[in-house]
């Protein structure tokens, strides 16, 4: 059964009737992903999303949709409390498939690295992180075959593209290739975004263990007592005052 934590990190792909291929691509990368079909052609509004998300017990999402100038819109972002508190629209530049690579790709939910060059926003390379699962820790670069990288070209225009990089530290594109440009953007301030972030760094830790002899040995947490409320008895004796 699914803890709370692992749930609010699934990530939930929401399908539309004009969902584009390449999305079912860059959602099959992360292991840990629901798709949910919505038997419409557009998904938007936040409303909508926030009560589809909700629903499922999650914090992220990632949906298409097209623009009334018939544009292809990626948008991706994250819940707190029911509520969005970050998403971004991303309209689609140019994008290439595996099979335009003519690469067979990876299985799904294999294990990548992911990079960021020239981003330089703390909240915006967390979101990504989020969205495609990865934590931030210290790697051997020759543990992964694949990486993820998302590189800013210029002011709101990106790059992201799952690359393969040899013994030979040759570069091969993958794909999915994805050039996006943010279009439209909402970050919620930082407190709440702190609370956010202290949801998942809660971690319930035990204070029973077990010994060597199979013997349950714990620790007796005692409330800190306040010493002003404290009554002391004054006694006199040889013309010094002590308390008990």
């Amino acid at each position: 059964m699914k803890n709370s934590s692992t749930e609010q990190k699934t990530l939930i792909y929401c399908q539309t009737n004009s969902s584009d291929s390449f999305l079912k691509e860059l959602v099959h990368l992360r292991s840990n992903t629901k798709t949910i079909s919505i038997s419409k052609k557009e998904l938007h509004d936040h409303l909508e999303i926030q009560k589809i998300i909700s629903k499922n017990k999650s914090s992220l999402f990632i949906t298409g949709y097209k623009s009334k100038n018939n544009e292809e819109i990626l948008k991706i972002g994250r819940l707190y409390n029911n509520e969005i508190i970050e998403s971004l629209d991303c309209k689609i530049l140019s994008n290439k498939k595996m099979k335009d690579i003519n690469y067979h790709g990876p299985i799904p939910g294999v294990i990548y690295g992911i990079f960021f060059l020239g981003i330089n926003d703390e909240r915006l390379e967390n979101l990504f992180s989020d969205i495609f699962c990865q934590k931030v820790k210290k790697i051997n670069r020759e543990y992964f075959n694949y990486n993820l990288i998302i590189s800013k070209v210029e002011n709101n225009k990106y790059v992201l593209k799952l690359v393969n990089i040899n013994k030979n530290l040759d570069v091969i594109d993958v794909g999915p290739i994805l050039e996006f440009e943010i279009i439209n953007s909402f970050m919620c301030d930082d407190d709440v975004f702190s609370g956010f972030c202290d949801l998942f760094s809660r971690k319930k830790t035990k204070n029973i263990h077990k010994d060597s002899n199979k013997d349950k040995i714990g620790t007796l947490h005692i409330q800190k007592q306040d010493l002003k409320n404290l009554k002391i008895r004054k006694n006199y004796k040889r013309g010094k005052l002590e308390t008990s």
